[in-house]
């Protein structure tokens, strides 16, 4: 394997091992907080909740790095390891109590994603000498294809908010924010990588592709936003795996709108549509288990109500 490579396992590594213990520690610090039965006070007056974030955002850059030095494919494979360590967090850290469901779901979403992306091409080896290479007609109709689409599931997040809050029911089964959050940081991606194919000697912070770090950036803030909204209303065992499943999924079809599978022998290619398959199987498992688990909602007790024939005695 390339020095290059290895180093960008390296950084993924870190990130997904920085961002599992964070998000973990965030719900952690909101499970804290209802279990003392008093109001729960906003996120950033909680103290295991900053240091989750810090952690979190020690991860954003990790992951920045990660796709300089390595291909897509292979970070991406690599965030797999993301879910198992979250399951296992969450058993120690949570008190969650995975159901046979969701652990099938996992697995399939962990192997159908890895299987995919295993298969799924490289990185090209084409050199953006110009910025305007970069906006090709294909780029230019998926990144307004996907603004769209996440400025429509962020208002079925907003819905689905509201209707829960008046004790009605999640419509689309809590899919809709972890679908948002991968599909924006799939297009985080795309502007990330596009950072490691400058011409030699360019350097992204430089006048003609300033344009490029100031992108990833915005896109990181809002997705990191949004991701730290989530794990206040889901559970990390379960929003992780749906994310990684979406983002599989989003990041396979992407390649393949941009010719990448041209290629590709009917076998590689099986693999690939078999695995996206896998994946979309497994989120659906884990969407299920999250309406049926209880470990982790049990583990939070509130101070039970006095009998009202206790307070007449009284």
């Amino acid at each position: 394997m390339p020095y290059q490579a290895s180093v960008g396992i390296a950084f993924a590594l870190a990130s997904a091992g920085c961002s599992a213990f964070g998000q973990t520690l965030q719900r952690r610090s909101l499970l804290d907080a209802q279990k003392s039965g008093e109001e729960v006070p906003s996120p950033w007056r909680r103290k295991t909740w900053l240091l989750g974030s810090v952690l979190y955002s020690v991860a954003g850059i990790f992951d920045v790095l990660s796709y300089l030095f390595a291909p897509m494919a292979v970070i991406v494979v690599v965030y797999a390891l993301r879910l198992p360590l979250v399951a296992l967090l969450a058993s120690q850290m949570l008190g969650v109590g995975l159901t046979k469901l969701g652990m099938i779901g996992i697995l399939f979403c962990a192997a159908g994603a890895g299987l995919s992306l295993l298969f799924a091409p490289g990185v090209s080896g084409y050199v953006f000498s110009h910025p305007s290479d970069f906006f090709s007609p294909a780029i230019v109709a998926y990144v307004f294809a996907s603004f769209i689409a996440c400025c429509l599931l962020g208002g079925l997040v907003v819905c689905e908010i509201k209707a829960t809050a008046n004790g009605g029911a999640s419509f689309t089964r809590g899919l809709a924010l972890p679908l948002c959050v991968a599909w924006t940081m799939n297009v985080e991606k795309l502007f990330n990588s596009a950072m490691g194919r400058l011409p030699p000697g360019d350097n992204c912070f430089s006048i003609e592709w300033l344009w490029l770090p100031s992108i990833v950036g915005l896109l990181m803030l809002v997705g990191g936003i949004m991701s730290l909204f989530a794990v206040e209303h889901q559970s990390t065992h379960t929003f992780v795996p749906v994310v990684f499943g979406f983002m599989a999924t989003i990041m396979s079809i992407q390649s393949l709108i941009f010719g990448e599978f041209q290629n590709m022998d009917p076998v590689g290619a099986t693999s690939w549509a078999v695995g996206v398959l896998a994946a979309l199987f497994g989120t659906a498992l884990i969407s299920k288990a999250e309406g049926v688990e209880i470990g982790e909602r049990c583990s939070v007790k509130l101070p039970a109500e006095p009998d009202p024939s206790e307070r007449l005695q009284a």
